[in-house]
């Protein structure tokens, strides 16, 4: 097993930027995840809710085709096909939340809880890890905003 410079406990929205952002900086970083990856945002939360309520939109649309000058258009509702389409575009979204794409990136996934803290080598004393030298612009839509840290981060 070998060691890290960080460790990262929870794979969703937050933990994969931070785990994949800091591993193309040079980082050795371990990521903790106990179930899957993308979060509560990409399998209960955010992504499912959009989908639902961009399905019941196009339903009300619908059901108002007269208001925008079409003809009435008699809907039907089918609750297990829209569940379906939520599934499937969690599925689509999810594509990029793959272990083994965060692996060719540098990052050690991890499948468990924190408790795996105690069997993963981490040097926990606080020291400077030097970055690769980067502009701003290299890391432009990146969680890590060069401008505003040193040249060096503290893990």
């Amino acid at each position: 097993m070998r060691d890290f410079d960080l460790a990262v406990i929870g794979g969703g929205a937050g933990g994969l930027n931070v785990a994949s952002g800091v591993a193309q900086l040079g980082a050795r970083v371990a990521l903790i995840e106990k179930k899957k990856l993308g979060g509560d945002c990409l399998h209960y939360g955010c992504v499912p809710t959009k989908t639902l309520v961009h399905s019941a939109k196009i339903a009300s649309l619908m059901k108002r085709s007269r208001e925008f000058g079409l003809n009435d258009t008699n809907i039907s509702i089918d609750f297990k096909n829209i569940m379906n389409h939520m599934r499937d575009v969690i599925s689509k979204v999810g594509v990029r939340d793959d272990s083994k794409r965060l692996e060719d990136m540098g990052v050690q996934v991890f499948w468990g809880t924190e408790n795996l803290l105690t069997l993963i080598p981490l040097n926990l004393m606080v020291r400077r890890l030097p970055v690769k030298n980067l502009s701003p612009q290299q890391v432009q839509g990146s969680l890590l905003s060069l401008s505003k840290v040193s040249k060096t981060f503290n893990i």
